[in-house]
């Protein structure tokens, strides 16, 4: 996983950091519920505690089994892109 901050530096007072949280996937079905949960969970907090937006960027390295069909479903409930 890696964590991509997409201004380092704020350019006005109010506003927030934006941090993209980037989960490559390969086949990853059995554990990859559990693990959005607590990547969701996490965005909450930075969300609460501090000024940061957070997004999910789930990578599918050409899985064969339901990773993709998983995080197509998480991008239709949350905000999180698919790629």
């Amino acid at each position: 996983m890696i964590l991509l901050p997409l201004h380092w530096k704020p350019q006005k007072k109010n506003r927030k950091m934006q941090i993209a949280i980037v989960v490559p996937c390969y086949n990853e079905e059995p554990v990859l519920s559990a693990t959005n949960e607590v990547l969701l969970s996490v965005c909450e907090k930075l969300k609460a505690d501090q000024a940061v937006d957070t997004r999910i960027l789930y990578v599918d390295d050409g899985s064969s089994d339901s990773t993709w069909d998983l995080i197509e479903t998480y991008s239709q409930r949350i905000d999180v892109w698919a790629v």
